[in-house]
């Protein structure tokens, strides 16, 4: 699959925070992509108290930065580039369900049900790129989904039918209960997404995985699908999933982790990203009630720990702490990969470590490092957010701030989730 060059997730703040010069207040209806942003008050911008900072990040990013709206349906985009990803469509709207938009999360239900049907070979995995026009990109592979972007979508969707499990989504005159997609969705991902030696493929293409993609086993998502099956009459699909999380566990990510306890810097790979993101994906896991009776939750606790003890060793040097002219940050590095140093970094690291600390797993010798990572991520936030705030919209096409804000709020919303 010829995948198109993207912009590293690294970014240089523009400048220290400054306040708004205007708030605008925009109704949840409008959704005015690319033209408005929405900018949290001085208040908000300055508010740290409690488990998380309180901003308007998730209205920030959902109504007004590097949006692609097409006939009704709205769908996240790479800056000015023209088109936009299924993982983004993930995040967004697990984003707007944690946040109880529902309405935004109507329309990003719509735009997804209309993306996953031009694609009815494997229904209800969502290609992963499309374009302005709102119709699949015409990169090589375009039409095939992502993994990653497959657990995230499917996990919502069961969350969105626990809630209402009448829920409907229509697109292109179609009207469809998700709850009959779900078991769709679920049926493609254990035949296209499951079954290979590494336990899980590159998505419904059934691409190998390289080095680097370690962040691909979403164990919290997996284990909510396994349990859906295992109520809802789909045990053969329920096993598959279940053998698909030990082989990738056992088969691919212990076997990346083992030399240094870092994921592979593989330019084919993730790189410097998987270790923000396999951060995410097993310190969830962690801390999700989902763990409590499952085998594998004693390896995801030791791979956060061994990724945050190796990372801050001075023999990797992978993670760390550092100074510049607006604040502290935090700036991750594997070999052979570009420098991660935007909210992605920070945030999942305070997540990760912050939670495990709750628990009292967290390493002690790394308990004095938390003051100082938790102001990173306050002061990467806040940059981040400033950046955005202050950019035209021919800025856009730096994704820095937009792919770490957009982890960062899913970060600060497990912090409100499960922190003590």
């Amino acid at each position: 699959m010829q995948i198109p060059p993207i912009e590293p997730t690294h970014t240089t703040p523009s400048g220290v925070p400054q306040e708004p010069s205007q708030t605008h207040k925009v109704q949840a209806s409008t959704y005015q992509c690319g033209t408005d942003l929405i900018y949290a008050t001085k208040t908000a911008l300055q508010e740290t108290s409690g488990n998380a900072p309180v901003r308007d990040f998730d209205k920030l990013i959902l109504n007004g930065v590097t949006c692609i709206k097409s006939n009704g349906y709205i769908f996240p985009s790479g800056g000015l580039r023209g088109w936009g990803t299924s993982e983004g469509m993930g995040n967004w709207m697990r984003d707007a369900l944690k946040n109880g938009d529902m309405k935004l999360f109507q329309t990003l239900l719509n735009s997804y049900f209309h993306i996953t049907r031009l694609a009815p070979d494997h229904l209800g995995l969502m290609p992963w790129s499309f374009d302005k026009s709102g119709q699949i990109s015409n990169f090589d592979g375009a039409s095939n989904s992502a993994t990653d972007a497959d657990e995230d979508i499917i996990s919502t969707l069961i969350d969105a039918v626990a809630k209402d499990p009448n829920l409907t989504m229509t697109a292109d005159g179609v009207t469809m209960k998700v709850s009959d997609l779900l078991k769709t969705a679920i049926s493609n991902f254990t035949k296209m997404d499951c079954g290979s030696t590494n336990g899980l493929t590159g998505g419904s293409f059934g691409q190998k995985l390289v080095p680097g993609l370690t962040d691909y086993l979403d164990l919290t998502a997996l284990t909510k699908m396994m349990n859906y099956c295992q109520k809802n009459g789909m045990p053969e699909q329920a096993k598959i999933l279940n053998d698909a999380m030990v082989s990738m566990m056992n088969n691919y990510v212990k076997k990346e982790l083992s030399a240094s306890g870092l994921p592979s810097g593989d330019p084919e790979g993730d790189g410097s990203s998987a270790i923000a993101r396999l951060l995410y994906r097993m310190t969830e896991f962690i801390a999700s009630p989902l763990s409590k009776n499952s085998p594998l939750r004693q390896d995801a606790i030791t791979i956060v720990q061994n990724l945050l003890t190796k990372g801050f060793s001075p023999s990797t040097n992978a993670i760390q702490i550092a100074q510049s002219q607006w604040g502290t940050t935090i700036k991750m590095k594997t070999p052979g990969s570009y420098e991660l140093g935007n909210a992605q970094a920070s945030a999942t690291l305070y997540m990760a470590m912050k939670l495990l600390n709750d628990q009292g797993l967290l390493p002690p010798e790394l308990v004095s490092k938390l003051p100082a990572v938790k102001a990173a991520f306050d002061c990467d936030m806040n940059n981040q957010f400033n950046n955005l705030q202050q950019d035209t919209p021919s800025q856009y096409s730096n994704n820095g701030d937009y792919f770490g804000l957009t982890l960062g709020i899913l970060c600060e919303s497990l912090l409100k989730e499960y922190s003590s």
